[in-house]
């Protein structure tokens, strides 16, 4: 399973909401046709009732949380998953009961409720309001497409990391193969290769992306052409301070709208492991302890300095 986990965290608003990739394992949609036995199918029904896998539709998820971010924005409902407006409506009355001159999106990819605890994520802690799913599979690559397009992977076609494509084996956020070749040196025209549509040109402000992946033709083809594109290959989140703040100025009275994308603790959990010893025992490593603690303290620092903004 991959680990990647969103937050939002709209400056002055008091909530914040995360999604999260669950310890247990998310199925897909079981009303579909799939190749397995009656007993098969039994199985994981039964599996499903006992809570020892979760379904991905059976409560709010990130594809909700997505849209009801869209939808405070004033992005028309028309380019959202029609089939969760009902719930993207719900999140949308609960988390955004203002209006704000600057929202923020902010995607801490690996970072899942069981890494937050009151000393480890004290900020995160206090502010949280609910507990919703990630989609499926629950991969960073499957998450960040449904940040950008509002759909779940099944509809945007971003399942995970590498991407069989014309004999190759690709890598399409940094847009290279597996080999770490160009894919623009492979001829690879993004047209062929991603075929879900962003959102992004649709928010009537003026938009941002900030992440390793920016500027990229993955990045171009999920937030949009038009969105500034900042590339920067973050560790944590006070290495696009710096630029969301002059971003900010620039953008004067006008209303902002910036995702923001933080690969740890994923990075450090692919290095050191996300638990020391036994996961049972649901003990951070040191390693991944430190990083969780310090981009808890970087998010309250961000969101204190512009409360009241």
């Amino acid at each position: 399973l991959g680990p990647p986990i969103a937050c939002w965290i709209s400056l002055k608003c008091s909530s914040l909401l995360k999604t999260r990739k669950s310890n247990t394992i998310p199925i897909a949609s079981l009303d579909c046709q799939l190749p397995m036995s009656s007993s098969d199918m039994d199985r994981v029904k039964k599996w499903i009732a006992e809570a020892r896998i979760v379904h991905p539709l059976h409560s709010f998820n990130s594809v909700d949380l997505v849209s009801s971010v869209a939808m405070s924005i004033k992005v028309p409902h028309q380019h959202l998953c029609q089939a969760r407006l009902v719930q993207a409506e719900a999140l949308q009355k609960c988390l955004f009961q203002k209006q704000f001159q600057h929202t923020v999106y902010v995607l801490l990819d690996g970072l899942g409720t069981n890494l937050m605890t009151a000393e480890t994520t004290p900020f995160l802690s206090r502010c949280k309001v609910g507990t919703i799913r990630s989609v499926f599979p629950a991969t960073t690559a499957a998450a960040l497409t449904t940040i950008g397009t509002a759909q779940f992977p099944a509809q945007h076609g971003m399942g995970g990391w590498f991407l069989y494509h014309k004999g190759m084996i690709t890598v399409p956020l940094p847009w290279k193969t597996k080999e770490g070749v160009s894919l623009d040196d492979k001829g690879v025209d993004a047209k062929e290769m991603f075929h879900h549509s962003s959102f992004f040109p649709h928010i009537p402000c003026t938009t941002a992306e900030f992440s390793e992946y920016g500027a990229t033709k993955y990045s171009r083809a999920t937030f949009g052409q038009d969105t500034l594109s900042f590339h920067c290959a973050a560790d944590s989140l006070a290495d696009h301070i710096p630029a969301l703040r002059q971003f900010w100025k620039e953008a004067g009275s006008a209303n902002t709208f910036a995702y923001v994308y933080v690969n740890n603790p994923d990075h450090v959990q692919h290095a050191h492991g996300p638990m020391s010893g036994r996961m049972v025992d649901n003990v951070l490593s040191p390693e991944v302890k430190a990083v969780v603690q310090k981009l808890d303290a970087q998010l309250k620092e961000l969101y204190g300095e512009h409360r009241e903004d």
